[in-house]
C-alpha cells in the first residue's frame, strides 16, 4: 500500500470491496486545506468506487505533496 496506506483510516485499510478483493486506493479530486492547519486528502478504490477522506496536518501535506500526487 505504501505511502497512501499511511493516510488511510485504518478501518478502510482493513476493509474489503464487495467481491472480498483488496481496495486498491488512489488519490482523487481537490485536496481542501481547513481551519486548525488541517489538509483533507481523498481517497477512491480503483476497483469498487469506495470514497474515504482524512486529515492530515499542512506540514504532513507539504512533506509528501508530490508523492501523494501534488493535489
Amino acid at each position: 500500500m505504501g505511502l497512501i496506506g499511511r493516510f488511510l483510516p485504518r478501518n478502510d485499510m482493513k476493509s474489503r470491496c464487495p467481491n472480498e478483493e483488496e481496495h486498491r486506493w488512489r488519490t482523487y479530486g481537490d485536496t481542501r486545506a481547513t481551519s486548525g492547519d488541517n489538509v483533507v486528502i481523498n481517497f477512491i478504490c480503483t476497483k469498487c468506487d469506495k470514497r474515504t477522506s482524512t486529515f492530515i496536518t499542512h506540514d504532513e501535506y507539504k512533506l509528501y505533496e508530490k508523492q501523494l500526487g501534488g493535489i
